[in-house]
């Protein structure tokens, strides 16, 4: 293990005022003989070069002094417990295969001693279309990519058309001036789950977190990305690209312009299950989709986002959405701070539904720059100034003139203005009580909760069966396709079917002619509920028929296509 001089640093007496160069020249030469201490006399020393083949635990710690070369068709693997220590601002280029894979016991560690090094290392290059880099059970740390040109991208991580597999690890304290945790660029594809990513950034750039760029996918599960900063994109930027993100939590970020939470332009994303909470900037806190955004959002909190910062105030606390098309379902937005629209601002090719809008205490709930936006089956309550605010709001939005189902008033598109019934005591927050009308409330169309009833309005359905939140879902009793959402849709909808036991299913789309366009799901699946989604963006507008068939059963749902 490597000595940290700190605390021997701190130990040292006072001395006068007049032997301070003395002493910062004694402290540096203390760092020194430390940092060689660490570097043990069994350690293995890489110079610059070209490396392949195994590093094993019995050589570690290995100190890299140079740009180190993973070629073409060569691959080094790590073993668990190998710190990799970086003695000069060096760095891992990965034309070939890295494969670093710990265990929960034994990381793998790259870092640097910042005393001795406070330029840090260059982190991971990985550049090419058979690159790949698979990292499990690592920690990526100091890492620092402050340069010009591309030496300014990706802190710990730079992808150039290659492939980044990574589970069970931790970035932090990485800086670059656009994505300092990881920077993908030129159809990159990166897979990362059950990872930390927090704490890196710099008020500069974009992406603290993850910053995508032309034509790059990111799939993001059961993840936390907290405590980064950046000029906008705090946690993440995806530009140009498509992420998918699920489980996972997007929190504390700071963006000192725009989008505390993700920053996106010209993007899909795809947003379930996720927690965005307590991000910051000054003009979408939660989220900013600046220009032509697909964006799905279902089962997402979004709480406590601001875009009100000390000497700056801006629009859309939760959300802020510039163009493109969004669809967020059984969504809860609260306590989101805003000069205009609280929980979104925008959003005039918005469709929301099932959802609850409570609790903010700047700029209204909702807040409309334009006509078009589509607000069905969702809750409003507690909203300071008022649950809308714009132009062109939806025809007799908020005009309560009917009843629902429930037998509570709503307006003409079933919305409801009543107190949803939070579990204060729940520990998953913003759970609902047996008493809340939100339960039963949303979409008779949309897909079931797990209980088998009517979706509930929010984020978290109540079980009726047993009187909580979130019970497990019963298996259901016949193969069904629900009606797609949205419909119709540009360019992507969600399939969702049950499957009442597990086997081999063909789901198929048609067009009118007959002919089949597409197959979104064909294999083994568990029994259960199922959700897909199809995009359609190379096929014409028009009608089609989505078919579903598992053993003897068939169920076909009709799908209109808008462009």
């Amino acid at each position: 293990m490597m000595f940290c001089p700190h605390a021997t640093l701190a130990q040292l007496p006072p001395t006068r005022r007049d032997s301070a160069p003395l002493r910062l020249v004694a402290v540096l030469v203390l760092a020194f003989m430390l940092s060689v201490t660490a570097a043990r006399a069994d350690s293995t020393f890489v110079d610059a070069g070209r490396v392949s083949g195994h590093w094993a635990l019995d050589g570690s710690p290995y100190v890299l002094r140079g740009v180190i070369e993973i070629p073409v068709r060569d691959t080094l693997r790590i073993s668990p417990g190998v710190r990799v220590l970086f003695a000069a601002p060096a760095r891992v280029e990965v034309s070939g295969a890295l494969i670093a894979i710990g265990t929960d016991q034994d990381s793998i560690v790259f870092t640097t001693d910042t005393i001795v090094n406070p330029d840090g290392w260059s982190g991971l290059r990985i550049f090419g279309s058979g690159s790949y880099a698979r990292l499990e059970c690592c920690v990526l740390e100091h890492a620092r990519s402050l340069g010009s040109n591309d030496y300014g991208l990706g802190g710990a991580v730079f992808c150039d058309g290659a492939l980044l597999v990574m589970s069970k690890s931790t970035i932090r304290w990485c800086r670059a001036l656009s994505g300092s945790g990881i920077f993908a660029r030129n159809r990159s594809v990166l897979s990362v789950s059950e990872s930390v990513i927090r704490d890196n950034g710099s008020f500069s750039g974009c992406g603290g977190a993850v910053c995508l760029r032309s034509g790059s996918t990111l799939t993001m599960t059961d993840s936390d990305v907290a405590f980064n900063i950046s000029l906008y994109g705090g946690g993440l930027c995806v530009d140009g690209c498509t992420a998918v993100i699920e489980n996972s939590a997007i929190r504390k970020n700071t963006a000192s312009v725009w989008g505390g939470g993700l920053f996106c332009s010209a993007a899909t994303v795809t947003l379930r299950n996720c927690l965005i909470s307590g991000n910051e900037s000054v003009g979408g806190g939660g989220l900013d989709g600046r220009w032509e955004v697909w964006l799905t959002m279902d089962r997402c909190v979004i709480e406590d986002n601001t875009s009100v910062r000390p000497g700056a105030e801006g629009p859309g606390g939760g959300l802020m959405l510039q163009g493109g098309e969004q669809w967020i379902s059984n969504c809860t937005f609260a306590g989101n701070y805003a000069s205009q629209g609280g929980a979104v601002y925008g959003g005039n090719s918005m469709h929301l539904v099932n959802s609850i809008v409570a609790d903010h205490l700047l700029g209204r709930g909702l807040y409309f720059t334009a006509g078009g936006a589509e607000v069905r089956y969702c809750c409003f309550a507690r909203n300071q100034g008022g649950n809308f605010a714009g132009l062109n709001l939806p025809y007799l939005l908020g005009q309560v003139m009917r009843v629902n189902a429930n037998g509570d008033s709503c307006d003409r598109y079933f919305n409801i203005y009543l107190d949803p019934a939070f579990e204060d005591s729940a520990e998953v927050p913003y759970s609902l009580t047996a008493a809340s009308p939100c339960i039963d409330a949303g979409d008779p169309l949309s897909p079931r909760d797990p209980d088998g009833t009517i979706t509930d309005m929010g984020a978290y359905p109540f079980d009726q069966a047993s009187g909580g939140e979130e019970a497990p879902p019963a298996l259901p009793q016949r193969l069904a396709l629900y009606p797609a959402y949205p419909n119709p849709f540009n360019p992507t909808t969600v399939l969702a079917f049950d499957l009442p036991q597990a086997g081999r299913v063909l789901l198929r789309v048609f067009d009118l002619l007959g002919r089949e366009v597409a197959v979104p799901a064909d294999g083994h699946l568990a029994a259960g509920h199922h959700v897909i989604e199809w995009n359609a963006a190379a096929q014409s507008a028009g009608t089609y028929f989505a078919v579903l068939e598992s053993g003897a059963s068939r169920s076909v749902q009709k799908l209109l296509l808008l462009k």
